[in-house]
């Protein structure tokens, strides 16, 4: 799974398809898997980059606490 790291953490993302690119950031409390229907469609237009926000799925969780 790809990874990159930045601000002291490794943070999982993927890409799908190709073009303009388009991020997609979830919502508090929910990782880059909330947008696993959209992303079919949305790559048929884009390159779409779904990334796990800190502490959430594949994105390290570094303790807390968190704020929004």
């Amino acid at each position: 799974m790809p990874e990159v790291h930045a601000n002291g953490i490794n943070i999982h993302y993927e890409i799908h398809g190709s073009g303009e690119p388009l991020v997609l950031i979830a919502g508090l409390g929910y990782d880059h898997w909330m947008w696993h229907k959209m992303i079919p469609g949305l790559a048929e237009h884009f390159q779409v980059i779904a990334f796990d926000n800190r502490g959430l799925g594949e994105t390290d969780k570094p303790e807390g606490p968190y704020t929004a």
